[in-house]
């Protein structure tokens, strides 16, 4: 009974954690003048301001369609103003490519897009794809 019970418990959590999760992707094209469009993969399990360590982003680009799953390092939450809305929230990620130290701050906004603070302090736009997207 205790085995069954167990099994039930693991089946249970993994039908609330899928039902949690959501993909949103992200572009940015031409930011080096080289024609290439980069991607970053939000898979989060919560949206902000539950955002959490275990949210995943994925990078490609138009040129290299092969993910690469960036390592989350660390996660802040913060607020615009006096948080009127949930649309005020947003997520700070700090990431770094696999074997690199370099760190990327992604600040991810609910219904908005992702900016990109990369180790240059160069700052690059991403926008919800299919949602304030110039084609």
């Amino acid at each position: 009974m205790k085995k069954i019970l167990t099994i039930f418990s693991l089946v249970l959590l993994s039908t609330m954690i899928c039902k949690a999760q959501s993909t949103k992707l992200f572009k940015s094209k031409n930011f080096y003048g080289n024609g290439v469009t980069e991607y970053l993969e939000l898979i989060a399990m919560e949206e902000p301001p539950k955002s959490s360590m275990l949210d995943k982003f994925y990078y490609y680009t138009s040129n290299n369609p092969n993910k690469i799953e960036l390592k989350v390092i660390n996660v802040e939450v913060a607020f615009i103003g006096e948080m009127v809305s949930l649309t005020d929230t947003y997520a700070i990620y700090t990431v770094t490519f696999p074997n690199d130290s370099k760190e990327y701050k992604l600040s991810v906004q609910i219904g908005s897009g992702l900016r990109c603070i990369n180790p240059d302090e160069s700052v690059q736009e991403y926008c919800v794809d299919g949602f304030n997207c110039e084609d």
